[in-house]
């Protein structure tokens, strides 16, 4: 096995920490903490081809070029900062990552088995990714966007979000659980998007989770669900906290279970500059991890 502690990447012109197998010789037994990824022209830390691998207590900067883009919206072309492909059993935890072009942290394609935990992924297009992905778990995790409007306006700003993209020769999306989790003022709070036509979900848990005060289109939905199933998808102990609104199910929305309940108040919305810990912002909305 190998095992990395304690260093810093900055200003790399290609990817900061690569963890990277073939698919004929995958890489195994590696563990990664105590380290710093800053100001990456790609992605910041990407695992491809492994299995066995554990990424713990790692702090993500302005990936993706963040400082160089346009900032316009049709300037959509980005990559996964913290990324898991075509990966076995590989753990990702007590993470925090921020100001980046792409998506924040996934559970990428053609992966089976990754973990997302004790993490905090803020201002980033989208903040917890799961795309055809099997087995994944997404536990006791805190995603936001700020004030910034222009988080606001790009179709496709998620803070948790599953999809079926329409690329690659991939299993659908199966077997994920996502508990325990905060989304705070994201475009959308949570969507469910499909983008392969025929594409469809199965076996997916999404259990005590708050979504609070999301903006898209200046609606407030909190919630979008729009994609094929075709099985189990439950939905459950999901409390939405929001000052007006709705909560939109999408045109297709064949769920088994879906339970939410809406509270309408005013709430605390920008955590920009909140400097507590996940667990922190958990209490604030009122959250307790289901596992005590």
């Amino acid at each position: 096995g190998v095992t990395m502690d304690g260093f810093y990447v900055v200003q790399s012109r290609g990817r900061g920490l690569a963890i990277s197998g073939t698919s004929s010789a995958w890489i195994s037994n590696v563990y990664v903490s105590n380290v710093t990824v800053t100001d990456i022209a790609n992605r910041s830390i990407h695992c491809e081809y492994c299995d066995n691998v554990t990424v713990s207590r790692f702090t993500v900067r302005r990936g993706a070029d963040f400082l160089q883009r346009s900032r316009a919206s049709t300037d959509v072309n980005w990559p996964v900062i913290v990324n898991a492909l075509h990966c076995g059993r590989v753990i990702f935890e007590y993470f925090d990552i921020r100001e980046s072009w792409g998506e924040g942290i996934a559970a990428g394609r053609g992966s089976n088995g990754v973990i997302i935990r004790h993490g905090l992924s803020a201002t980033n297009f989208v903040g917890i990714y799961v795309q055809r992905a099997q087995n994944a778990l997404i536990e006791n995790c805190v995603t936001f966007m700020t004030q910034d409007t222009f988080y606001k306006r790009v179709p496709g700003a998620v803070g948790i979000g599953f999809n079926n993209e329409a690329f690659g020769n991939y299993n659908d999306t199966s077997g994920v659980t996502v508990r325990d989790c905060v989304a705070v003022n994201c475009g959308y709070n949570l969507g469910v998007f499909n983008q392969q036509s025929g594409g469809t979900y199965a076996d997916i848990t999404i259990d005590n989770v708050i979504l609070v005060e999301a903006i898209r289109d200046t609606d407030s939905t909190g919630l979008w669900l729009n994609a094929s199933v075709t099985e189990r998808f439950d939905i459950t102990n999901v409390t939405i906290q929001q000052a007006a609104g709705n909560v939109t199910l999408g045109s297709t929305s064949p769920y088994r279970t879906v339970e939410y309940t809406e509270v309408v108040g005013v709430y605390e919305d920008d955590l920009s500059t909140f400097t507590g810990t996940v667990s922190d912002i958990q209490q604030l909305y009122g959250l307790t991890d289901t596992d005590g």
